[in-house]
């Protein structure tokens, strides 16, 4: 702790606003000068952290969907413990939040039938809808390429998308296949980019298996 702040409210509000930075963590007295004119803004409202399971770092800050919702939350830059309760949006969509990921320099957060990217500056947290984007099943099927290509696994295949924002399906080819998947428990399936042979490979469940027993390989050329 490198400074504290202290909160006084005025003679008629009950609000707490901003009186002082006191620069040092020992000190237990500090004089009230100030006429209520002078009190700063009013005291953010902090909450504790809520449960979650799908989460990443972004500009310093933790993002993360309260568990089982598809509500995105924020914390405060470099403290990802510390989180405003105003500061989240809901991600529209189906259900729960399935995913988020940095590309591009830029937020991108799923539902199971949508894609959105997020705006976090001073003024709040916003989505704005991926034109094309799809839906995400299985949070750890996101990954990136080194070709400059997100991929992930949704409902109705693969898809993969550049800076360009308009996501296209890379499994065409392999509908069938696709048919063959346990569809109830596709949210485990796991797809990581191999640097090594240049390949985005996802493990998914087959119909009637719980686990990631089929690798479906994309060497990002069809």
């Amino acid at each position: 702790i490198l400074a504290r702040h202290i909160y006084r409210s005025a003679a008629n509000d009950p609000v707490p606003r901003f009186l002082a930075r006191i620069p040092d963590q020992v000190s237990t007295v500090w004089p009230d000068n100030a006429p209520d004119s002078q009190l700063g803004p009013p005291a953010e409202e902090y909450i504790a952290i809520p449960r979650f399971a799908i989460a990443c770092s972004y500009q310093g800050c933790l993002a993360f969907f309260e568990l089982g919702t598809n509500r995105l939350r924020i914390s405060e830059p470099g403290f990802p413990g510390t989180v405003k309760r105003s500061r989240y949006v809901d991600v529209d969509g189906d259900g729960a939040g399935t995913g988020l990921a940095v590309f591009g320099g830029k937020l991108y957060a799923w539902t199971s039938s949508s894609m959105a990217f997020v705006e976090n500056d001073a003024e709040g947290v916003r989505t704005q809808p991926v034109p094309m984007g799809k839906g995400c099943e299985a949070p750890q099927s996101v990954d990136t390429t080194d070709e400059g290509l997100l991929v992930w696994l949704s409902r109705r295949g693969w898809y993969a998308m550049a800076t360009d924002e308009v996501a296209s399906c890379i499994s065409e080819a392999e509908a069938k296949l696709f048919l063959r998947l346990n569809p109830a428990l596709l949210s485990r399936a796991v797809g990581r980019f191999d640097p090594n042979t240049r390949q985005y490979i996802c493990w998914v469940p087959e119909a009637g298996s719980v686990g990631n027993k089929l690798g479906m390989v994309w060497d990002g050329k069809g």
